[in-house]
């Protein structure tokens, strides 16, 4: 359930910047293959990475409600079984990860962090899902699926400008999956588990993109308490990591400052 491609994505030469792995949690629709530009930045610049596929593990899992798959239960698993197989033991022989949680990946692996903080030598939520005002569920369902429509618009538009892939590729979800996680998505607020996660030590660094109509700026700067979380501001749309090396370099910038 982790990709190990060992021969583009981890750093060969003797001294790398660090022993403790990159792990990139990744959001909902997308594959291993859209974080392959992120991890070969990564490589270059002397980290190992790994990414899990919740998808995977999905395959063929239990169902609840009857037809719809437990998604939230099997992505923590996910999370919790790579953390223990690629994390690299400190002196005290905790097995530690650099985590980088983009989108609505932070929704499923905050209750793992929480378990295990001591876990996280240090956390990036880049544009993450939860930093929202709360609301009902419709009104959260509406706003959601109305920033989605808004976000197929810059896409066209990026496409048009040459700076994103017309080819690329989105996994085909099953709707079994996909529908609980929209739910979660959209219904779901993390602010306060954040804030008390960095006052108890935990090294939190929430990176928002400059044109994100999925969640906009204005969500994180009132949500969040910037003396408690440090923001820091990424030129970019939802989901622009996947494409731009820029936005993966500044990504490895905050992991070197750690």
């Amino acid at each position: 359930m982790v990709d190990r491609e060992a021969d583009i994505n981890k750093y060969v030469p003797e001294n790398p910047v660090s022993p403790i792995p990159v792990v990139v949690f990744m959001g909902t629709g997308v594959t291993l293959r859209d974080y392959h530009l992120l991890r070969t930045v990564l490589a270059e610049n002397g980290f190992n990475s790994f990414c899990p596929d919740p998808n995977l593990a999905a395959a063929g899992n239990p169902k609840k409600w009857g037809i719809l798959t437990d998604a939230d239960n099997i992505k923590q698993q996910t999370f919790r079984e790579t953390i223990d197989s690629v994390g690299y033991p400190n002196q005290d022989g905790v097995k530690q990860i650099y985590a980088i949680a983009h989108s609505s990946a932070i929704l499923y692996l905050l209750p793992v962090i929480k378990e295990q903080p001591e876990s996280s030598r240090k956390l990036i939520l880049l544009a993450p899902a939860g930093i929202q005002p709360e609301m009902n569920p419709l009104k959260a369902v509406f706003r959601l699926w109305k920033a989605n429509q808004e976000h197929k618009k810059d896409k066209k538009t990026m496409q048009g400008l040459g700076i994103y892939p017309a080819d690329e590729y989105s996994l085909r979800r099953n709707w079994r999956s996909y529908l609980p996680e929209v739910l979660t998505i959209a219904t779901t607020v993390i602010s306060k588990d954040i804030e008390e996660l960095s006052r108890a030590g935990l090294d939190v660094t929430v990176a928002y993109h400059s044109r994100d109509r999925r969640f906009p700026r204005e969500f994180f700067i009132s949500e969040l308490d910037q003396k408690i979380v440090p923001l820091v501001e990424i030129i970019g749309s939802h989901g622009q990591v996947r494409f731009d090396r820029a936005v993966a370099s500044r990504l490895v910038s905050l992991l070197k400052t750690s």
